[in-house]
């Protein structure tokens, strides 16, 4: 059995900076950075049958590299149908930014001033920044909430009987952010991953690394929700005043970053590496976090279950060599496909409901009225008739 070494390498990285702040930081403060990488790519060769006389080799052609990125800059709220107008940015089309192992000057792709891609024949990255000024803030009238009425009733102060007026405003509040970039093998639904032809008799193995970092810090999130709570206007309505409360808050974020390869001569099951798909002939590297004003969940493969920490940031570092191979056992040449992707996503999100109401009482004149003159006088003339016709019964 003999060994064939040959040099070719492709280095593929993605990084993606998020990076927002609190009110009182400063703008370029970072609450979200992660990176993940496929590199020092390789490959070797060994002759499975030294006396059949064919030199293992292999000759590689396609593997564009194509870039994707979706970016958010303002919220929307659909409950009821009521929406946040503001100025919302959003692209979800793929990029070719260059091939897999052509050996093409980098190409530079920049969809808007946050997002950059990157590739060339040795290396491919996307990166994204994101300040404070890109996590956007909205309100928008909440259904039903915003209307004037009067209703009556006691003041139960007072003890008055009357009317109270009602001006009653709520509204809708929305902070978001959203990020997601990454550079794959595949434009769209179409694969574009390399196209390996590998001699008889040959196995083919590829190694490399990978390599993933994410920080989060929960400060961003934190810092835009407010004390749940305060004053709501009760029913039936008793007592004049201002009311001022905010309820249905919630706040959370999630952070993802995957790094996936794999190798097949099935082109339908070796695009699975797009969609970060670990299962088959194929390695993944990946990070999954959740997190929201409480604290942080993540999956712990180890005991299969989710974990919770409520630390205000979280950080990780992972670095794993990986193996792919794959045999040529025929007497001809075969067909083999290479398809990497990495990928990184940021989704964070806080929405709640303020509502304030001004009750106003006005109490009502109830005191009975004075009859007039002419009616005692219809009284009395009633009160004669009766007595009369009384008297003239005793009488018969």
């Amino acid at each position: 059995m003999s060994v064939y070494q040959a040099g070719v390498r492709l280095f593929v990285s993605l990084t993606v900076l998020a990076a927002a702040s609190l009110q009182v930081a400063h703008a370029e403060d970072p609450f979200f950075s992660s990176s993940v990488s496929i590199g020092n790519l390789r490959y070797r060769l060994i002759d499975l049958d030294p006396n059949d006389g064919i030199t293992p080799g292999i000759t590689i052609s396609g593997g564009n590299w194509f870039g994707s990125t979706t970016l958010s800059q303002a919220p929307t709220l659909s409950d009821y149908g009521y929406n946040l107008h503001t100025p919302t940015v959003s692209d979800g089309a793929g990029y070719q930014v260059g091939p897999l192992g052509q050996g093409s000057p980098a190409a530079t792709l920049t969809p808007d001033n946050s997002i950059n891609l990157t590739a060339s024949s040795t290396q491919t990255s996307a990166s994204v920044t994101v300040s404070s000024l890109n996590v956007q803030s909205a309100s928008a009238p909440a259904a039903y909430g915003n209307y004037d009425y009067t209703t009556y009733g006691a003041n139960s102060v007072t003890g008055q009987y009357g009317s109270f007026d009602v001006t009653n405003t709520s509204t809708q509040y929305m902070s978001s952010v959203s990020r997601s970039a990454s550079v794959g093998t595949v434009n769209g639904d179409t694969p574009q991953p390399a196209v390996i032809q590998l001699t008889a008799n040959t196995l083919l193995i590829v190694e490399g690394s990978a390599t993933l970092n994410m920080s989060v810090d929960r400060s961003n999130l934190v810092g835009s929700l407010v004390s749940e709570g305060g004053t709501q206007l009760g029913y039936p309505i008793s007592t004049p005043g201002h009311y001022a409360s905010v309820f249905n808050q919630s706040g959370s974020g999630s952070a993802d970053a995957f790094a996936t390869i794999r190798i097949g001569d099935n082109l339908s099951g070796v695009m699975e590496a797009a969609y970060f798909n670990s299962t088959g002939s194929g390695f993944s590297l990946g990070r999954s976090l959740s997190y929201n004003g409480d604290g942080f969940s993540s999956w712990d493969p180890e005991s299969q279950s989710y974990v919770t920490d409520s630390a205000m940031t979280s950080n990780s570092v992972d670095t794993q060599d990986w193996t792919l191979s794959l045999a040529n056992l025929g007497t001809g040449s075969k067909t083999v496909y290479l398809a990497a992707s990495v990928n990184v996503d940021l989704n964070q999100e806080v929405s709640r409901t303020e509502t304030i109401s001004d009750v106003t009482f006005t109490p009502l004149d109830i005191t009975p009225a004075i009859p007039e003159p002419s009616t005692y006088a219809l009284m009395g003339l009633g009160l004669a008739g009766i007595s009369l016709a009384a008297r003239q019964r005793r009488s018969r």
